[in-house]
């Protein structure tokens, strides 16, 4: 770890600083609190990790990213959903995108989960 203002930073949040910084240059709005989830933004969730050992350890990060749109889950809103995804994806390697919806409070705001891949810093 290295220190940083503040206290410790790992390569895992560096990794995560990184991609939050690369759709935010891309002109998406980005949160990483779920407690501030609304239409048109996008949710950096945690991810999940594996350690590669075939590249000497190196750690594999996968972040879910969350495109959300005002109800209710019609064409419109599919539309705006795809031009958040095709940001996204024309940012970040993605291996996936699945939609659904995702609860804020008691409404469900149609979204698209993108699994971003990336590698921590060694």
């Amino acid at each position: 770890m290295q220190q940083a203002a503040g206290g410790m930073m790992g390569r895992l949040n560096d990794s995560y600083d990184d991609l939050v910084s690369a759709l935010t240059t891309a002109g998406l709005v980005v949160i990483n609190d779920s407690r501030n989830a609304r239409p048109g933004v996008v949710i950096v969730e945690p991810g999940s990790v594996q350690v590669s050992s075939i590249r000497g350890g190196q750690l594999l990060v996968e972040y879910p990213v969350i495109a959300l749109v005002p109800p209710p889950g019609n064409l419109d809103a599919m539309r705006e959903l795809n031009d958040m995804v095709d940001t996204i994806i024309d940012t970040v390697p993605a291996t996936s995108a699945q939609s659904g919806s995702y609860s804020v409070g008691s409404q469900e705001l149609p979204c698209i989960t993108v699994s971003e891949i990336g590698r921590a810093h060694v």
